[in-house]
């Protein structure tokens, strides 16, 4: 029998480490899966279901969305807007469904730092130490739920990284050769500053490789020569992007290079350790220590070599493009800087262990700062301030849509005051509002510079000129109400009633207003309020006919129309002589409303008809076979009485 204390068999510690790794991928799957749909889509989302053509934007072809990020959006490669217009394909439009594939790209990328580092440390546990510091820093989970490139950024970078180490000293085949090849060139093309790697990895292969006399001019020069076609290969888009650099440089307002540069290094350890700096200058300080202690022609040595050549050039060049440039850019733009820091990272670990520290203290350490950083306002802190306040990330558009969409009905309409930076969040306005079946509009949209005085009222009242109810909305954090919603409410008063009915989410607000005061909700005492009932649960509530010229436009209110088999019953009005009952002389039909509780105008022409009085009547018939729900009056309601000519 097998002994307690006989060391597991190397098929056992292989399995023990393949479920350690998948009980950390899946952790990581949950944390991002818990923000697919935690949240509403801001601004840089709504650009990415734009330029793939998704939900209301599309469909569109490849061509027409690389146009409209070359004429639009220059600043942004399409790399990742072409993938994720196939998966929105595959998948669907909605935030939930588009957003799973940054989760799943995020996922293979911490997978895939495991695979790298075990391939450049040697050891399984360089593998763990990269994959928890990239894949647990509360930075990168963030980015697990958000639907745009830089998790697919982040699993690029690493995969060229690996494929480099593999084309070099793996023993990589053509196939290994192609792959990286494609790597480089699909890298560019999901960010710009992928660039950065590229250029790491270059000067690393000239000075230590293609120098060496004592190599295959092979090994010297092909690795290098695919690096060079995979650039090439960004040519036709380098047009773009140099338009779009001398869109964005505004050098006029960037601080001294030296105090930036100490900023930025400062801001990516913080973002990558997720706050844990002095884990992570531990874990820097152990592997740099290990550079200076290895042996200088053994492999740990080359293998260190590479991992800080790499790490240190790219961050000296992204320092150097940040200062020159003028890119004003934020942390999430170096993504390329956190899988060669993982390296390091793991390179530490590895390092410690042999110096006695527990590996699994330092990983849990990792995971502690990374997770419990992840439920904080960790990543709003490096947004900044002014970001926030411009695009205000965190208003719940899709909270509010869903609940209007519990709230409205045919003939709402909904309006937003956003009186400051309302293009901050014009998009997904738009893309929540779109999804309900009311018209929904921003005010300061109405709004031209130099336009002439009037044509915002003008704007307003022709927005409003057919609704029944109107939902007003607003942000509760905004105390001034700002002059568009002051003119915007001069406009609909005479028109239009509070209803004292709002819905209210995490700062936003949307006050109803309505036609008549009958029509904001269904009435308390049903009974005491039924002009007439229809068959058995369907009940006219209020009746309001108002005469302008030749036209008469009569507002009802129904309820219990959702009693009724749907699309089966309609609304019949007709103008006959006063007492009678026979054919109408005019009339106007619609269907019977499918809410429980809606109201509903229709307009009759009353032109042609001879002077005299005319009663209006209201029936309620079965479209298909004309038979009519039975009243107490009979088989139709009398509402109203008017009088033409005389």
């Amino acid at each position: 029998m097998r002994s307690f204390l006989t060391p597991p068999s190397p098929q056992a510690r292989l399995a023990l480490h393949v479920w350690a790794l998948a009980a950390f991928l899946l952790l990581l799957a949950a944390l991002g899966a818990r923000g697919l749909n935690a949240d509403a889509i801001w601004t840089d989302e709504w650009w990415s279901l734009y330029h793939a053509g998704g939900a209301h934007w599309g469909p569109v072809s490849l061509l027409e969305t690389w146009q409209r990020i070359a004429t639009q959006d220059p600043w942004n490669a399409p790399g990742y807007y072409t993938l994720l217009k196939g998966w929105g394909m595959l998948v669907g439009w909605t935030a939930f469904a588009d957003r799973a594939f940054s989760l799943l790209c995020g996922l293979l990328a911490a997978a895939l730092a495991y695979r790298t580092g075990r391939a450049l440390g040697g050891a399984r546990l360089v593998g763990y130490g990269a994959a928890f510091f990239l894949g647990a820093s509360a930075f990168f989970i963030y980015y697990l739920h958000e639907l745009r490139a830089y998790t697919l950024y982040a699993l690029l970078v690493t995969l060229t990284l690996w494929l480099y180490w593999r084309v070099m000293y793996g023993g990589g085949g053509w196939r290994t050769q192609t792959a990286f090849f494609a790597s480089v060139a699909a890298m560019l093309y999901v960010h710009y500053f992928a660039a950065l790697l590229a250029a790491a990895l270059g000067l690393y292969h000239l000075l230590f490789v293609s120098l060496r006399r004592d190599m295959p001019a092979k090994t010297r020069w092909l690795p290098l020569a695919l690096m060079i076609g995979g650039g090439l290969m960004f040519v036709p888009w380098a047009g773009v992007l140099l338009d779009g650099l001398g869109k964005s440089s505004n050098a006029a307002v960037r601080q001294e290079p030296l105090s930036e540069a100490v900023t930025m290094i400062a801001t990516l350890l913080y973002a990558f350790s997720s706050a844990a700096v002095a884990l992570a200058l531990v874990l820097f300080a152990a592997a740099l220590w290990a550079l200076w202690r290895a042996r200088p022609d053994g492999r740990l040595f080359i293998r260190l070599r590479f991992a800080w050549f790499v790490a240190l050039s790219a961050l000296a060049l992204a320092l150097a493009l940040n200062a020159y440039m003028s890119v004003n850019a934020h942390a999430r733009h170096f993504m390329v800087l956190l899988p060669p820091c993982a390296l390091l990272a793991g390179f530490g670990l590895h390092t410690l262990a042999r110096w006695r520290f527990a590996p699994p203290l330092l990983l849990g350490l990792m995971l502690v700062f990374g997770v419990g950083n992840s439920f904080t306002d960790f990543n709003d802190t490096l947004f900044g301030d002014e970001n926030m306040r411009f695009f205000r990330i965190h208003l719940p558009w899709n909270t509010l849509a869903d609940a209007l969409r519990e709230n409205t009905q045919p003939g709402d309409v909904v309006v937003f005051s956003v009186p400051q930076n309302s293009q901050g969040v014009s998009g997904p306005f738009e893309y929540y509002m779109r999804d309900l079946r009311v018209p929904g509009a921003i005010m300061e949209w109405w709004v031209r510079e130099g336009a002439p005085a009037g044509e915002f009222a003008a704007a307003a009242a022709n927005y409003t000129r057919a609704a029944l109810r109107l939902w007003l909305g607003r942000e509760t954090a905004v105390a001034a109400p700002g002059e568009w919603l002051t003119a915007f409410e001069q406009v609909i008063t005479p028109r239009f009633s509070a209803c004292g009915t709002a819905l209210e989410v995490d700062g936003l607000r949307a006050d109803l207003y309505a036609r008549a005061p009958q029509c904001c909700h269904a009435p308390a005492d049903a009974a005491a309020s039924t002009l007439y009932a229809y068959g058995e649960g369907l009940a006219l509530t209020f009746a309001r006919g108002e005469r302008s010229g030749s036209e008469y436009e009569l507002l009802l209110a129904w309820l219990g129309g959702n009693s009724l088999p749907a699309y089966q019953y309609s609304v019949a009005l007709h103008v006959t002589r006063v007492g009678e009952t026979g054919a109408p002389l005019a009339q106007a039909d619609y269907g019977v409303p499918l809410e429980r509780f809606a109201c509903h105008a229709a307009a009759i022409s009353l032109a042609g008809l001879a002077a005299g009085s005319y009663d209006v009547r209201v029936i309620v018939y079965d479209w298909q076979t004309g038979a009519r729900l039975p009243t107490a009056a009979g088989d139709s309601g009398v509402v109203d009485t008017i009088t033409v000519g005389g």
